[in-house]
């Protein structure tokens, strides 16, 4: 139960992050990552990953972090920072390989989808942290679940195209 704990306390940081992007929305102007460049006949990345969403979502999952580190002092704050970092970093990946698929911005890419930025960080998170898999499978599960419930609020809030 204490691996369980731990791991669900690093990634309320990540969640933050990953959700935090979507703000990006309410900025006119925004820049995508790829700056509209493409690889073959599909874009790089696409117009869902902007600069702004990627600083958004890492100051705010950082202020998070910085958040439970002073609620929980053996928390380590610069190591859950860095997954912040990587969590991003899985996140764009997953679209990088969404594209080069043909899989169009919004299109399902199921599990994928929910769960990209979670094992990005995880795997970085597994040099500092005691993982074992029954905590990381209840985790991606509940990851699923929270993910579906935020994207169906967003929707709902006119924040994203799709509910999912």
């Amino acid at each position: 139960m204490n691996l369980l704990l731990t791991l669900f306390i690093y990634t309320i940081s990540l969640y933050v992050t990953n959700a935090s992007c979507t703000l990006a929305v309410l900025i006119k102007k925004r820049h995508p990552v790829d700056f509209g460049r493409k690889l073959g006949k599909y874009r790089l990345l696409g117009d869902g990953k902007t600069i702004e969403g990627l600083l958004i979502g890492f100051l705010l999952g950082s202020f998070t972090s910085i958040i439970i580190y002073l609620l929980w002092t053996e928390f380590m704050v610069t190591v859950s920072i860095t997954a912040n970092a990587f969590a991003l970093l899985g996140d764009v990946t997953h679209s990088f390989i969404k594209r080069r698929l043909g899989i169009k911005r919004g299109d399902r890419w199921f599990l994928v989808d929910q769960l990209d930025f979670v094992v990005a960080a995880y795997i970085y998170l597994s040099f500092y942290l005691a993982m074992d898999l029954l905590s990381i499978i209840i985790m991606f599960g509940f990851t699923v679940l929270i993910h579906r419930a935020s994207n169906i609020i967003a929707y709902h809030l006119k924040l994203k195209k799709v509910p999912w």
